[in-house]
């Protein structure tokens, strides 16, 4: 079952080898199980089928479907806002890398039946004397689809007094603030070079220790693995980097 297409969704254009490729908004695959539904909400990789319309030169006649798919696999690893993540990996039916061209909708005065004709069509269109010629097409991909508040985790591959760099499922950047660690009970160590924390020190209300606030005593140095709450998305040509909260130690392997 497949969610419809938002109306008030914009379309990203690129130019790709001089062709044009425009797409749609992505739809995710949804199921009945709500555990499954709630797993999506979870997981930052998600599978979606993404339509899109693609203006390709003469020369792409004979083989439509690998031409479109050849542009498709100069995105892989980008974000794009539309897609809702980065694109990973295409995939069809099977499991395997597929794009499927979807009917003409031409817009003509002829008669009804004529129209039905060509709308069911499945090809390209040209428009005025332009030499592209244009397609409708659809695929089915794997994103990852970060979002403010998700948890993800990240390994750790800068440690500074200032902050800690982690690189999360070894797609992008992770940066965690000073502000954010101290806030958790962490302090920096210039000997070891390393951010520490160890219980005791401060304590919640009433005089007690609040083990939400501080939990065990750990330490956070290079190649560690750090669990995180997403809680700002930065895009720049394509690529995106995150902002992160609350590092919890607590699952350090």
């Amino acid at each position: 079952e497949i969610q419809k297409l938002s109306s008030q969704t914009t379309t990203q254009t690129n130019a790709i080898g001089g062709s044009i490729v425009s797409l749609l908004a992505a739809t995710t695959a949804t199921t009945k199980s709500k555990s499954n539904s709630s797993n999506l909400k979870t997981s930052p990789y998600q599978t979606k089928t993404i339509q899109g319309t693609v203006a390709l030169l003469p020369s792409s006649l004979p083989d439509v479907p690998k031409c479109i798919q050849s542009l498709l696999n100069s995105l892989l690893l980008m974000y794009d806002a539309n897609m809702g993540g980065v694109l990973l990996s295409l995939q069809d039916d099977k499991g395997e890398g597929g794009v499927k061209l979807l009917p003409i909708d031409h817009k003509t005065t002829t008669t009804t039946s004529n129209n039905r004709g060509a709308s069911s069509m499945v090809g390209g269109r040209i428009v005025d004397d332009l030499p592209y010629i244009h397609y409708k097409f659809q695929f089915r991909g794997l994103l990852f689809c970060p979002s403010v508040g998700m948890k993800l985790t990240g390994q750790v591959v800068e440690c500074t007094p200032t902050y800690i760099t982690l690189t999360t499922h070894h797609i992008l950047s992770t940066k965690i603030s000073t502000e954010k660690l101290q806030g958790v009970g962490f302090k920096y160590d210039e000997l070891s070079m390393e951010w520490s924390r160890e219980r005791g020190g401060e304590r919640g209300e009433g005089g007690e220790e609040d083990m939400d606030i501080l939990g065990p005593s750990t330490s956070i140095y290079l190649d560690d693995i750090v669990e995180f709450v997403v809680e700002r998305i930065h895009e720049c040509g394509g690529y995106i980097s995150l902002d992160g909260r609350s590092p919890s130690v607590s699952t350090l392997g």
